[in-house]
Parts: structure tokens; C-alpha cells; sequence
């Protein structure tokens, strides 16, 4: 591992620290005529610089990146070297008594080829999600342009001047999609060294081997069907889980074995629909398992997390009005449709830059925006898009390994600190947002922007209190975001495959009105079909729904339960009975012209009975406008191969919520239609 330079010992602070210059390079035109490339850039801080170019090829980029300094000569020579979003390589060398910038860049081929779409302010999602698309063109990492250019200053001052400053905090290369690379792409040792902790803390606790012997022996879902191992440990199902396959696991195993399969010593999980009506009804006293305490902790319990069914009958009550099917279409369509078609116009502007657009991006920028809105009066902002990604993804380790997160405050556990960190940055987030718009409400009463919490301030039983606010906003935060723009993502990719269900989607979307609204959108009947179809094969919550067996125990599916055990029932299996939906793996919507009673009864991608999610609304009305705003603008769109797309982007990954593993979708097709007002 190479050693980073250190500035311990010397002049940074004296030489550097809050130093800004503006430059300019002595150029020439595509006509050979000679001009000034104005740039400028502030020495933020050790690893931080930030800088802005306002001539050149390049003008028009606001940015702030991770840097590395590298003292040459004290209060003379200094190297900075970074790497962009885009994949450019710099290296800046600052000549101080003599007022001389020297600099080498290493243009990726995107940002070469593609100027005009590097341009933009990191600040800003959008530019920030096109500069790594930039990333992605070119053979290889040698298929650069190198530039070595001199620069004269032209004023070296302290302070931000006209640049804006930044948190330290904030992220710079990271995005959504390479932070979840990056968290798997070590995903094997990962579960080996988790797996190695276990083995080492239980042996360390007294008669781990007399229990682990015990509990097989006597194991009380011995009767149930499953592998041999599953009545020992829960190590396998575990693995499955880290690894991103539980659903595809579990699957399998109900093939092999039946509707009824034991998956843990403590866990049955049911692929029977009668069963799966018997546990999820109004009024059912399967409650919810320990594995929602594991998930959210206590302190932080919300309607969706809390085993309290007394919390929760609370808690729905008075949330449950503001993001009703009414309240939505008359408080909140205007702002969802804007959001949609902000997010069309990104695929649309990304496909005229580079050729082909990533759904998957815009859908998640789409619903993570509508969320943010709706919960809080304003959009997320860039330096959180990373720790949203962290605790979705971690979200099943921290359910599998429970004790680790408690342990990763005081142990050198930096995997599980980090997420820890996440979680509690998105709480501050949530605290201050909900604070600044609680003064906006006290200013002006009458007339607030409405959120799904306005009425809900200072309202005694009527209300929350602004801890429990609190806790509401950031669960909607998680589940508001990759949840409908997973199915979303799914769906155009799933159509897009298909000619035949492209083009009638296509033909009745396009007999729409210019000023259509969610209400017209309604009575389309292929488009709802698709939809439902979508919500079958790409439910974004495949996994089980975990209950725990009330007291006095149950007979579920022809077998016996004991009180206390987990039973679970997953979408994933249920979605693909062949007994229920014939040829179930192909996406076929036509399949819901006429739906049998037994593909209702089988159809949970929003979870049943009174714990049916909160959202449900609100994910039915942003797919209806994505999918019908997305098809009249591309009528033509298809599955692009550009960039190394294929396949084994889409194949999906199924923590709690699931994923395409490429954590992309590219679709272009925009050279092949006219354009289509939404």
C-alpha cells in the first residue's frame, strides 16, 4: 500500500491553508488564435481543494475535490495532485516566489470527447451524476489525452472570494452507484470475516458448543422441511443474506422443498397464500420480529419499525391522511409530475450527450427528490445521496449481525462505524430540516408549503411530537427513495426488451392529452397492467416479511408452529408460483386482463392487512407518471450496450430492498423519434 505524503512538519498552514489564486493559461482557439483560459482555485484546507474554470474548452465547471499535497520545497515549491469525477487526472505544481502554476492533466476520453457535458457545479446532483457517466467512456484507463500547460497568477489572495465553501464533510468522488460497488466488491471477505467474529465471540461464551448441540437436538421446527444444516445454524442463510441472494436462496429452497421451509433453527418461511392471508390480516396477532427492532433501534421506532401495535395503530392514524390517494392528487401531483419530468429531461440531455442515459440514475434522483419535498420542504442535497446508499445496503448486515452494530461504537470495526456514522448523519439531516422548516411554519402559519407533516406540528393528540417527526421523515427518506425508482428502473428495462409491449404501451400513452394528469393515467389499461406486472417481477421488496408466532403457537399450511419462532413470507416466491402465474419468470402483462382471486391473494409487492406500507399511494402515482411520461418522450427507447451494459447490470440483488447489480440501467434511442412534449 503506498504511503500518502504527510504535512506534519510542514509549511502547509503558513504556505497554503485558505490560499486562493485565479490564472490564466495561454491558449489558442480551434483557429489557431490566442486566447486566455481563466481558472482559479482555493487551497480549502490538507485534503480539500475547490476551484472554478471560466475559460477554455473546460469553462463553466464549478467543483470541489479530495487532494493529496506534497511539500517540495517550504514556502516555495508545492505539488496537488487529485482525480475527478469524470476520470481526469491533475497535478498542479505552485511555483510561490515566482507566481507560476505547472500543470499536468490527464483527460479521461469522456471528459475530452464530451467537454460540454462536464461543465456544471458539483453541487448540483444532476451535473455531478453526468461527470461519472464521463467515467465510463473509453477502452481503458490509458485511453487519456495528456496536457502540460504553464499558467501565470494573476491574484493570490486568502478567503473563499467569489468561490463557495464547502462542508469537508461532504462526499467528492463517491455517487451512488461506485459507493454500492465498492461496499460489495469485497462482499466475500466481508462474509468470511464476519463469519470469523462469530465463530471467535461464540466460543468465547460459556457452553456455546453445549447450546449449538442442544438447540439442533431439540429444535422444536425439526419437523418442518429444509436442509439439514438449517436445523443447526443459520450461518448459510446468513451468507445468502450478505451476499445479496437471500430471496434467490429462499427461492430455491421452497422449489426443493415445498411451501413450508425451514430457513434458521428459528425461522419457517411460507410461500402458501392462504397462510400468507392467515398472518397478514387486520387484526393478525403475528406481530412484527425482532428483526425490525435489529433494523431501527427502539430510540428511533417509526409506524413502519415498531412491534408495538399499539405504536403503530397511533402513529398510522395521523399519517396515513396526509399521503392519502386524495391528499396526494390534491396537495402533492403538481410537485411530483415537475420532479418527473425534471429527471426525463436528465435522460434526455444525457443521451444527447453520451449516446445513452442511466434510468436507474434519474428514477432514484426522481423519487429520492419527491421524498425529500414532501417530508421536509426541500430537496435532499448532494452530501447525503452517499449514506442513503449506506444504510440501504447495510441495512440486512445490520439485521445479521445485530451485536457487531452494537459493538461498533467502541471496537475497531470500521465497516460497521461507518455505517453507524451514516445513520447518524441522516438523524442530524433530518433534525435540522425539520427544525428550519418548523420556523418557516411559525412565520407563516396560514400559509405553509405543505409536507406530509405540516398538520401534524403543535398539534396535540392530533400530532407528533418533533422526535417522532423525526423518525417518521427519516424512514420515509429510506423507503421513499430506492423503493419505486428500483420497479421503475425494472420496468423500462423490462419493455424496452420487448418490441411488441413497448410499442402498445407506446400507442395508448400516446393518445393522451398535452396537460394529462395522474386521473386520465388511471383508466389506461395496458399501462396499468404493465405496472402490475412490474410490481410482480420487480416488487423492491423481495424478501421475507418476518412475523413472530403468537403466544399458544399456529398451524399454518398444514404444519405446527411454536410461539416465538420467526415466520416469514417473501414476494420473490409468492410472485413466482407457477401454480399461480403460469411461466412466471416472463414479463407478460397481458397475464392481468382478467386476474384469478389466487393472483390477488398472491400479490404482496406493498407488504397486507394493516401494515400494508404507508406509501403505497404515493409509489402507484410515480409509476403511472414516470412510465407514461418516459414512453410519449422516447417512444423508440431501448436497452443500450454501450459503455460495457449488459445483462449482468440488471441481474438483481436482493438485500431488504433490491437492486440491479450494475446499479445501472442504460437506455438510448433518443435519435430515433421526434420529441414528445410530457
Amino acid at each position: 500500500m503506498p504511503v500518502l505524503p504527510q504535512l506534519e512538519g510542514s509549511t502547509f498552514d503558513a504556505d497554503l491553508r485558505d490560499r486562493h489564486i485565479i490564472y490564466d493559461y495561454a491558449a489558442h482557439d480551434g483557429n489557431g488564435n490566442p486566447e486566455q483560459w481563466r481558472y482559479e482555485i482555493w487551497f480549502f484546507n490538507e485534503d480539500r481543494v475547490v476551484y472554478a474554470i471560466h475559460g477554455g474548452p473546460m469553462a463553466g465547471r464549478k467543483n470541489f475535490q479530495a487532494a493529496t499535497y506534497q511539500c517540495i520545497r517550504p514556502g516555495e515549491l508545492w505539488q496537488v495532485n487529485w482525480l475527478e469525477e469524470t476520470g481526469t487526472i491533475c497535478s498542479l505544481v505552485f511555483d510561490i516566489p515566482r507566481q507560476r502554476l505547472s500543470t499536468l492533466l490527464g483527460f479521461s476520453k469522456g471528459h475530452w470527447t464530451h467537454n460540454e457535458a462536464a461543465r456544471g457545479d458539483k453541487r448540483n446532483l444532476e451535473d455531478f451524476a453526468r461527470w461519472r457517466e464521463l467515467a465510463r467512456i473509453g477502452s481503458s484507463q490509458a485511453d487519456r489525452v495528456l496536457l502540460s500547460e504553464q499558467a501565470v497568477i494573476l491574484r493570490d489572495f486568502h478567503g473563499a472570494g467569489e468561490l463557495e465553501p464547502i462542508d469537508p464533510s461532504w462526499p467528492t468522488l463517491p455517487l451512488q452507484s461506485t459507493l454500492r460497488k465498492n461496499l460489495l466488491l469485497d462482499c466475500d471477505s466481508i462474509c468470511k470475516m464476519l463469519f470469523i467474529i462469530d465463530v471467535v465471540l461464540g466460543c468465547l461464551l460459556v457452553g456455546y458448543l453445549q447450546h449449538f448441540f442442544y438447540r439442533g437436538l431439540t429444535n422444536p421446527l425439526a419437523h418442518i422441511p429444509g436442509p439439514p444444516y438449517s436445523r443447526w445454524t443459520s450461518a448459510v442463510f446468513s451468507y445468502y443474506c450478505v451476499r445479496g441472494e437471500v430471496a434467490q436462496y429462499v427461492h430455491g429452497l421452497h422449489r426443493k422443498y415445498g411451501p413450508v421451509v425451514r430457513v434458521t433453527p428459528t425461522e419457517v418461511d411460507i410461500c402458501d397464500t392462504s397462510a400468507v392471508k392467515q398472518i397478514h390480516k387486520t387484526g393478525s396477532a403475528f406481530l412484527k420480529s425482532q428483526w425490525y427492532v435489529d433494523l431501527t433501534p427502539r430510540e428511533r421506532q417509526s409506524t413502519f419499525s415498531t412491534v408495538d401495535p399499539k405504536f403503530h395503530a397511533a402513529h398510522r392514524r395521523l399519517l396515513s391522511s396526509p399521503i392519502s390517494d386524495s391528499a396526494l392528487m390534491t396537495q402533492f401531483e403538481p410537485l411530483i409530475r415537475a420532479r418527473v419530468s425534471q429527471a426525463i429531461d436528465g435522460l434526455d440531455r444525457d443521451m444527447a450527450a453520451t449516446g445513452a442515459g442511466d434510468v436507474y440514475k434519474w428514477m432514484l434522483f426522481m423519487a429520492t427528490d419527491i421524498i425529500g419535498e414532501m417530508s421536509f420542504g426541500e430537496s435532499f442535497r448532494i452530501q447525503y445521496s452517499n449514506d442513503l446508499e449506506r444504510i440501504a445496503l447495510t441495512g440486512i448486515i445490520r439485521t445479521t449481525f445485530p451485536t457487531m452494530f452494537k459493538l461498533a461504537a467502541t471496537l475497531p470495526l470500521p465497516y460497521f462505524r461507518e455505517t453507524v456514522k451514516a445513520v447518524n448523519r441522516l438523524e442530524l439531516y433530518a433534525v435540522t430540516s425539520i427544525g428550519r422548516y418548523y420556523g418557516m411554519l411559525k412565520q407563516n402559519p396560514k400559509d405553509p408549503k405543505p409536507t406530509l407533516f405540516t398538520k401534524l406540528y403543535d398539534a396535540g393528540e392530533n400530532g407528533l411530537s418533533e422526535k417522532e417527526i423525526i423518525a417518521e421523515a427519516r424512514t420515509f427518506i429510506v423507503a421513499g427513495s430506492d423503493t419505486t425508482a428500483v420497479t421503475l428502473t425494472y420496468l423500462i428495462h423490462a419493455v424496452c426488451q420487448n418490441p411488441r409491449i413497448r410499442d402498445t404501451l407506446v400507442a395508448e400513452v400516446a393518445q393522451l392529452p398535452v396537460d394529462f394528469t395522474d386521473r386520465d393515467l388511471r383508466s389506461l389499461s395496458y399501462l396499468n397492467r404493465v405496472i402490475l406486472e412490474s410490481l410482480r417481477l420487480y416488487s423492491a421488496v423481495p424478501s421475507a416479511l418476518r412475523r413472530a408466532v403468537p403466544a399458544g403457537g399456529a398451524h399454518l399450511a398444514g404444519y405446527s408452529l411454536p410461539a416465538g419462532v420467526t415466520v416469514g413470507t417473501q414476494s420473490y416466491s409468492l410472485h413466482r408460483d407457477e401454480k399461480i402465474f403460469p411461466d412466471a419468470e416472463r414479463f407478460e402483462p397481458d397475464r392481468w386482463v382478467s386476474p384469478t382471486q389466487a393472483m390477488k391473494d398472491a400479490s404482496l409487492p406493498f407488504g397486507g392487512g394493516s401494515r400494508v406500507c404507508l406509501g403505497i399511494h404515493l409509489a402507484r402515482i410515480e409509476l403511472r407518471l414516470a412510465t407514461a411520461m418516459f414512453f410519449r418522450r422516447f417512444p423508440q427507447a431501448r436497452v443500450s450496450s454501450r459503455y460495457g451494459m449488459s445483462e449482468a447490470d440488471m441481474v438483481m440483488e436482493t438485500f431488504f430492498l433490491m437492486a440491479p447489480k450494475g446499479h445501472r440501467c442504460l437506455i438510448e434511442g433518443r435519435d430515433m423519434q421526434p420529441k414528445v412534449q410530457s
